[in-house]
């Protein structure tokens, strides 16, 4: 057969041995066929090698055009609001072509709403073609404030270049400086993207109110919401937050009266009920407060998640007796369940006499997604058994699971809160501090518990960061001139800004205190002995005032005088190093 192949082999290609016919014009014609023959061979052999090669490049080819116009159908459906249209196509696509562009950005934009972390990771995989459209930056900034990762998001928007000047990219950014803390460029972002038309604008409007709400502007929030109070899609949210407005504006009955329309089917959410909770605490409801709880108690006994709310609910306003009988009241599967677990150990950890309940709930809990509150709350129960050593050890691994997520270490903190763990909450808030996703409120946290530790290494780092962060409130200005002064760092800038203090507010006793210090250190005691007295003429009095007073007149010479002043300034409200100079000085 090999044999066979090589004489075809030849024939084709003309190199084979050759019968010669003595006809002249029969060779001719002879030749002629034959070579017509080879080239025909020829060009089907190229044909079929051909075919063999370019046939998968064409498949791919076809399947990615195919693809692409599902694609392209399945976000059509998905802008004309046809989600379940929209899904079908978008599995279809994605079975023929799972990395085409179209298909991922279907995909994302479907994940958008109810799946974040799909949606994070589709708009990576879109950038990771297309980096040069600065548009999906900003929907990936999106994606990822909807997943909760608020610096990473922060970080997203920093390189959306031109697409952060949109009305989108403005209104994004507004809820990611929201969900910072930074309140002033929020505003200021949500206004900018109404500013410029944005394309529906019901979103941004509510986001803009409920920033409102607690600000001087509260009438304006409420000029927001009541054009969409029969919103088809958006007016529950209205009226809670125009309930919210109504509190701040000092009409609880109104409040009252918005939020029960919230809880009236159909359509009732979990979180309605903890709105109109929150509202009858605020307005000292307690009557209509014990009623409403009272007709919870059904409905929580078959839906874990309002279980779970209104507990989380009584929590956080403190109404710890409460939630415990109202834990005992719920059958073991939903006081069990997973949603409940972490927050009934949280009930039960926070005294001695529920040591019982609190082992039966690490024991028959559910703690899937919540591995980090179990090991925290068994260190607590470490304490309750006096076993320090293991107390410690577990906290520590609770802390090692956490690790940079933002989220679990302010569980902890939460926790070491409830458990009167000064110590290790004031570490866990100087951790969060420096992280990406910090708040503002974790630095002025920081700055209270590092105050109340006489930290006043911590009390430094905490308001400089604070000052960075844009803040502007007295006190934290006064702690920044303290606490700098103190240590010697950047003594300059605590001199001027304890000026500029002292020029603006001159009633503030820790204002008068700061002042002092800063003249003090630049060895012009008389000068803040002068603006003590005048503080003490208008009636300020302080610990600070009475230990810079003892100080300025140690400075002096007036020993006996400094003496006497020293014994108004109590050492429990001073930190470390203040304490310290006034021993040398009692001393003497």
């Amino acid at each position: 057969m090999w044999t066979d192949v090589k004489k075809g082999v030849r024939w084709v290609l003309g190199t084979g041995p050759r019968r010669i016919s003595m006809d002249p014009v029969f060779e001719a014609e002879r030749l002629r066929r034959e070579k017509w023959a080879r080239i025909l061979i020829l060009l089907g052999l190229i044909f079929v090698v051909g075919a063999v090669y370019a046939t998968p490049h064409l498949w791919r080819q076809l399947q990615n055009w195919r693809a692409d116009r599902i694609g392209a159908e399945a976000l059509r459906a998905w802008e004309s609001g046809d989600g379940t249209e929209a899904g079908r196509l978008a599995v279809e696509a994605a079975q023929i072509a799972p990395r085409h562009p179209t298909v991922l950005l279907a995909r994302a934009r479907l994940a958008e709403t109810d799946e974040p972390a799909e949606a994070v990771v589709a708009w990576e995989r879109v950038l990771e073609q297309r980096p040069e459209e600065s548009t999906y930056r900003i929907e990936l900034a999106f994606a990822l404030h909807r997943a909760g990762r608020i610096g990473e998001a922060q970080r997203a928007l920093e390189r959306a270049g031109e697409a952060l000047r949109t009305a989108r990219g403005q209104w994004i950014a507004g809820l990611v400086a929201a969900a910072r803390g930074d309140t002033d460029r929020a505003q200021a972002c949500l206004r900018q993207a109404l500013a410029l038309g944005l394309k529906d604008p019901v979103e941004a409007r509510l986001a803009l109110a409920a920033l409102l709400i607690e600000t001087p502007a509260h009438a304006e929030a409420r000029g927001l919401l009541e054009p969409l109070e029969k919103h088809p899609r958006f007016g529950r949210r209205a009226r809670g937050l125009l309930a919210e407005e109504a509190r701040a504006a000092g009409d609880p009955a109104r409040a009252v009266q918005l939020a029960r329309t919230l809880v009236l089917p159909p359509g009732v959410e979990p979180e309605d009920q903890v709105r109109l909770t929150r509202l009858l605490v605020a307005t000292q409801s307690w009557v209509a407060l014990e009623e409403h709880i009272d007709a919870l108690v059904p409905f929580a006994r078959t839906n874990r998640k309002l279980a779970a709310v209104q507990l989380a609910c009584l929590l956080e306003l403190g109404r710890f007796v409460q939630a415990e009988g109202w834990l005992n009241d719920l059958p073991p599967e939903i006081r069990n369940s997973a949603e409940v677990t972490p927050l009934a150990a949280r009930t039960a950890a926070r005294e001695q006499r529920q040591e019982a309940l609190l082992r039966e709930t690490l024991r028959r809990g559910d703690w899937t997604g919540a591995e980090v509150a179990q090991v925290a709350n068994s260190a607590r129960l470490a304490e309750f058994e006096q076993r320090d050593r293991l107390r410690q050890e577990r906290w520590q691994k609770a802390i090692a699971q956490a690790g940079a997520d933002a989220d679990k270490l302010r569980l902890l903190a939460t926790l070491a809160q409830d458990w009167r763990w000064a110590r290790e909450r004031s570490q866990l808030l100087s951790v969060l501090a420096t992280h990406p996703d910090a708040r503002r409120s974790e630095l002025h946290a920081w700055r209270e518990a590092a105050a109340q530790q006489r930290d006043t290494s911590g009390l430094a780092s905490a308001c400089r960061l604070l000052l960075a962060a844009g803040e502007r409130r007295t006190d934290v200005r006064a702690d920044f001139v303290r606490a700098h002064l103190l240590l010697g760092l950047e003594p300059e800038r605590a001199r001027q800004t304890a000026a500029e203090l002292y020029a603006q507010e001159p009633g503030q006793p820790a204002v008068v205190a700061a002042y002092a210090a800063s003249l003090r250190r630049q060895r012009q005691p008389a000068e803040a002995l002068a603006a003590l007295d005048r503080a003490a003429a208008q009636g300020l009095r302080s610990t600070s005032l009475a230990f810079e007073r003892a100080l300025s007149l140690q400075a002096l010479n007036r020993l006996e005088e400094a003496a006497s002043a020293a014994v108004a300034a109590r050492d429990e409200e001073l930190m470390p190093e203040e304490i310290a100079l006034l021993k040398a000085l009692r001393a003497r």
